[in-house]
């Protein structure tokens, strides 16, 4: 048992409360009064103990020392973890009796009790910048949803020692050290849907508007509809009664004469309907300010099918100098054959610019069987995750149980590359067995080049959202390129030659999150301490049977002594992050998810360990002014995207083993100190 230094004692009483109050409160037009128990965020520590001295002048010191700390609101640690599991705090006393010696019990006994405030630990673990939205601590057993992890009062195996342990290694520095997990709970980190037109009503809109140089007819009358429409409370419907042959009608929105920077976003979305099929050219186009436009012509689905247009900004099918930094019209068209219709009517509805998503499945269009017989598509407004509906893919499996679609991206081959993960939501019966995989493939050329993912032992009937980590396939066929994607495949592995069902929704590219991890420390992390040379601060993750010794480690001042000591960041699905993210390995500084800060105090802004950003992550971080040591140190973290719960199908994931723990990190943090000198915040 100790009291800071103090070590020749005992403790009769260790008793720790949190002070409570409650208030009253009467609402206005209740007869029942309202009561509210508040509960301190300082619990206090009752100790009754006693000194024992070797000798008088000993025994003095000791007495001395204890009014001392109670006298300069010392913040102390007081551990009678070696009698009491657990029992250890650091504290500041604000009470004290004693010390008295009693003669009752010896020349060599003086008996004291004390009431401290017990406050927030070492090691004591906060998101910067605090309650980042998403993102929350566990403890090793995947308990808790913490925005700020206190290490001693949950199982963080929080280890506390004042002589060196000899599997740490290094010199003879004191040291502490605690684990936990850091989980992403957001579904996307870049992945953007923004809508630029609700097409609910007529304002703004253009009829008949060609780019420069070309010639376009206008619809007889354009009109919000509001008994045909896919979003909000209505479409907007062109009309044009006796068209001409070998014309193009168009019909939009103007975004303003200054135009809009469209360059952040990768994706063109429309919902469009005609109800006239067999026409010569159907197509959306966004157009600049200076009359140039890009264009993508489809494929009409039906007459009075609405499809969901789906086009990424860089793959189109006709361009004459555009320049998406000034976009102004939001264009639908279409052009009748040599032989007209007599009339045509053409509707479009919620416009929209996106970043990462490749098919919301809502709409069939796209898609085509790839395995089984007698294969239908169709929208399933009652079993989905996302948006309206999921894509519900019908059939008898194949002799070998397979039961596949394609889809095939919208005009040309677009380039992945830029992104770490595909992200999609995928359900299937199997055909009857309880149990079954899936596939996931992305290619091109009709998928004679593709990278293929295999997921086994998944439960029928239930919802999967798959976060696949692009840059490692389970296998590849041929010389497939993130940079050159056209198709994707979704197999389903169920019961041979059986009828069979799959579902899928919203298909994505997304990145991983960058996240800060905020440490409480003492004022004197100790320089030439760690395992390696120079080394005060050491990180490591949980690769499922171990943890890294050590991913890296810092010294005093925020340098970096060591990159690996293993093979990488580990997820806890087993995935090495730092290959996830297109790096080779432990030594590649380029692709690491997980580096330091230099260490600072609260309120300080300080720099990133090494001096350049190669994958847009911060710089630089200023420390919270939350509540605690004055003394930080900080870790940046990259987290792929969220999963879904293995056994509810839905956000968030609680699994911390296994294919939906790709999305959590366990870490192992070590801190080396050379005194138990602590400033706090507030004090």
């Amino acid at each position: 048992m100790r009291i800071g230094s103090l070590t020749g004692l005992a403790f009769q009483k260790l008793d720790l409360s949190e002070d409570r109050a409650t208030v009253t409160k009467t609402i206005p037009g209740y007869v029942q009064t309202f009561q509210y128990d508040l509960v301190s965020t300082n619990p206090s520590l009752q100790v009754d103990g006693t000194l024992i001295g070797t000798s008088v002048s000993n025994l003095a010191s000791q007495i001395s020392t204890l009014k001392a700390m109670y006298r300069n609101k010392k913040i102390v640690w007081v551990d009678a973890s070696d009698q009491y599991q657990g029992e250890i705090y650091l504290c500041r006393i604000n009470k004290l009796k004693g010390p008295t010696v009693d003669s009752s019990k010896g020349p060599l006994i003086a008996t004291f009790s004390f009431e401290a405030m017990v406050l927030l630990p070492w090691g004591t673990t906060l998101l910067n910048p605090f309650n980042t939205t998403g993102v929350v601590l566990r403890d090793l057993n995947g308990t808790g949803k913490e925005t700020i992890l206190n290490p001693l009062s949950m199982d963080c195996n929080y280890t506390y020692s004042t002589s060196l342990q000899s599997d740490q290694g290094g010199n003879s520095s004191d040291w502490f050290s605690w684990e936990f997990i850091v989980d992403n709970q957001n579904p996307f980190t870049s992945a953007t849907s923004v809508q630029e037109e609700s097409c609910d009503s007529t304002t703004n809109t253009v009829n008949g508007y060609a780019p420069t140089g070309y010639t376009r007819s206008a619809f007889d009358s354009l009109s919000t509809d509001t008994t045909n429409f896919k979003q909000g409370t209505g479409s907007l419907k062109g009309t044009k009664s006796s068209p001409a042959a070998s014309s193009t009608y168009s019909m939009g929105y103007d975004l303003g004469s200054s135009g809009v920077n469209l360059s952040a976003y990768d994706r063109f979305v429309m919902w469009f309907r005609c109800d006239q099929a067999g026409q010569g050219t159907y197509a959306i186009e966004i157009d600049d300010v200076n009359g140039k436009y890009r264009q993508w012509a489809f494929s009409l689905q039906g007459a009075s099918d609405w499809m969901r247009v789906e086009v990424f900004l860089s793959t189109y099918s006709g361009d004459n100098g555009f320049d998406i930094t000034h976009a102004r019209y939001l264009i639908a068209l279409v052009t009748t054959p040599s032989s007209a219709p007599s009339s045509i009517n053409l509707w479009i509805d919620d416009i929209r610019v996106e970043i990462g998503y490749i098919n919301h499945c809502d709409d069939t269009s796209g898609w085509t069987a790839a395995g089984g017989t007698g294969l239908t598509f169709s929208n399933d407004t009652l079993i989905y995750k996302e948006g309206l509906a999921s894509l519900k893919i019908s059939g008898t499996s194949a002799s070998n149980g397979n039961l596949a679609a394609n889809y095939s991206f919208p005009v040309a081959n677009t380039s992945i590359s830029s992104y770490d993960f595909l992200v999609l939501w995928v359900r299937s019966d199997f055909g009857g067995n309880a149990t079954g995989g899936y596939y996931v493939l992305l290619g091109s050329g009709g998928l004679s080049n593709y990278y293929q993912w295999y997921y086994s032992g998944l439960n029928a009937n239930q919802w999967y959202r798959l976060v696949v980590p692009l840059r490692i396939p389970t296998s590849t066929t041929g010389s497939p390129s993130l940079g050159t994607i056209g198709e994707f495949q979704i197999l389903a592995s169920c019961k041979a030659s059986t009828a069979s069902n799959l579902w899928v929704d919203e298909i994505a590219v997304d990145v991983g999150r960058w996240t800060n991890l905020e440490f409480q420390i003492p004022d004197n992390p100790s320089q030439n301490s760690g395992q390696y040379l120079n080394s005060c601060f050491e990180i490591g993750t949980w690769s499922g049977s171990s943890y890294t010794q050590y991913d890296f480690s810092t010294d005093a001042f925020g340098y970096v002594q060591n990159w690996g000591g293993g093979p990488g960041t580990y997820a806890l699905d087993g995935s090495i992050l730092s290959v996830v993210y297109g790096g080779s390995g432990s030594q590649d500084y380029n692709s690491k998810p997980l580096t330091a800060y230099v260490p600072g105090s609260i309120g300080t802004v300080q720099n990133l360990v090494g001096s350049s950003s190669t994958r847009n992550n911060p710089l630089t971080i200023t420390y919270t002014t939350a509540y605690g040591t004055n003394n930080r140190f900080a870790i940046q973290i990259q987290l792929p995207p969220a999963t879904s719960d293995s056994n509810t199908g839905n956000y968030p994931s609680n699994d911390i083993v296994g294919l939906q723990g790709i999305n959590k990190v366990q870490l192992k943090v070590v801190v080396y100190y050379s005194s138990e000198d602590t400033s706090y915040s507030g004090f």
